[in-house]
């Protein structure tokens, strides 16, 4: 997707109602703030907006800074402050990857994508490349889901958010968008992976 305001700075304000059913999290309120940087694209904002919903944590923190060479999309910490959890969202070298992977021993680093061909490109390459694989996992959604969130996010949204057996429901102020989470591990026989055929 094309987004010809990327050059433009924005701020989302979610009024956030979250049920995450794994975690046992029923009717979790919060007003979210997600920003948009000059040269980042509204897809990308989506893909981190999915990415907390899906592993939403209290604890979950938004572009912050943990004080290493890179950024993480979003992260939660351990009680010592190193990164527990660590998302990036879209456009990840693999050479970023290997370097998180290498230099958080107690973390989990997960990558997501937009698209199904996206991450299958990803995978591939990562696993010839990676030199601590089991530290890093893999997702996207399904095919039209971040692109159709992407364009409706302006201003200010109400959201009511669910993530329930590996589904993902989004209603942004009446329009309700779905998703399944898509999984790929680095190990497995891609002609066996069902989404793919």
């Amino acid at each position: 997707m094309t987004d010809s305001s990327t050059m433009r700075r924005a701020r989302y304000r979610l009024d956030v109602r979250v049920n995450h059913v794994p975690r046992n999290v029923i009717d979790h309120r919060e007003r979210l703030f997600l920003e948009k940087y000059a040269g980042e694209s509204r897809r990308h904002v989506a893909m981190k907006l999915a990415s907390w919903v899906t592993w939403f944590n209290e604890e979950m923190l938004v572009e912050k800074a943990v004080g290493q060479r890179y950024k993480p999309d979003l992260v939660r910490l351990h009680a010592s402050g190193k990164p527990a959890e660590w998302i990036d969202c879209g456009r990840t070298s693999i050479r970023k990857l290997d370097h998180l992977t290498t230099h958080n021993d107690d973390c989990l680093v997960r990558i997501v994508k937009a698209e199904r061909s996206e991450l299958v490109s990803y995978v591939k390459l990562a696993a010839k490349v990676l030199r601590n694989p089991q530290r890093a996992k893999f997702y996207t959604f399904e095919r039209g889901f971040i692109d159709a969130v992407a364009a409706n996010l302006e201003g200010r949204h109400q959201l009511s958010a669910t993530f329930s057996s590996g589904a993902l429901y989004l209603d942004l102020d009446g329009t309700t968008f779905h998703s399944d989470l898509l999984e790929l591990d680095l190990d497995l026989d891609l002609n066996s992976v069902p989404w793919l055929q």
